[in-house]
């Protein structure tokens, strides 16, 4: 063995130690995307299901009369007993998100494709069609929620040929796009994960590593 060893140049030595390299590298990107997809759609369903139950109990309670007061205690608490990520604000896009997506399965095939900041913009356009269009640009071309933003403003769905065709006719059409793919770099950096992880914004490579592990457990 060690006259095998002997026997390797330099040159030959790096090669073989680059190809390992690579090897490895390979081996941890993919989990590096398989983790940001499972937090993300972890992240997305647990914000979602808080959502549905919340909207449940002001249906069943009466969201006009009470629903207001009733947000803005349950922020208070559970900002108490959980930190950052559930003012009232938030706790309102959750109500929405789960009303607009009311489909758990929906919206879990969506979490793997889509960052609960894309759902928080999409729930802003009121037109299901316009939704529908932008949700499946956003998936198949990989928009952030800034190129989505962008996108809307342009006023791209308008001046798309689709817009054109009767709205059934949009809709079968839209619903036959691709599957999509998200980044460890998108997820890992939006606001909604860090604060699901209850890191502060000077979280360390360490620190989020081990909230990771913690999420997973």
């Amino acid at each position: 063995m060690n006259d095998l060893i002997k026997d390797i140049t330099p040159s030959e030595l790096q090669q073989i130690s680059t190809r390992i390299t690579d090897g490895v590298g390979s081996i941890i990107e993919q989990s590096k995307r398989t983790i940001a997809v499972y937090l993300n759609s972890e992240v997305s369903m647990t914000y979602w299901k808080i959502g549905k139950y919340i909207a449940g109990e002001l249906d069943a309670i009466g969201e006009e009369k009470y629903g207001a007061k009733i947000v803005a205690t349950l922020s208070h608490q559970l900002t108490e007993r959980y930190g950052k990520g559930y003012t009232r604000t938030a706790i309102i896009r959750m109500v929405k998100v789960a009303r607009e997506y009311p489909d758990e399965q929906i919206a879990a095939t969506l979490s793997h494709q889509l960052t609960w900041s894309h759902f928080v913009k999409l729930i802003t356009i009121s037109d299901p069609t316009k939704r529908l269009f932008y949700q499946q640009m956003s998936i198949l071309y990989h928009w952030s929620v800034r190129q989505l933003r962008d996108q809307e403003d342009k006023m791209v769905y308008e001046r798309s040929l689709i817009a054109a065709k009767p709205e059934d006719e949009q809709v079968k059409v839209l619903t036959t796009v691709a599957d999509g793919d998200i980044t460890p770099d998108v997820i890992l950096k939006s606001s909604y994960v860090v604060d699901f992880l209850g890191l502060n914004r000077g979280f360390s490579e360490e620190e989020l590593e081990d909230a990771v592990v913690e999420q997973l457990e």
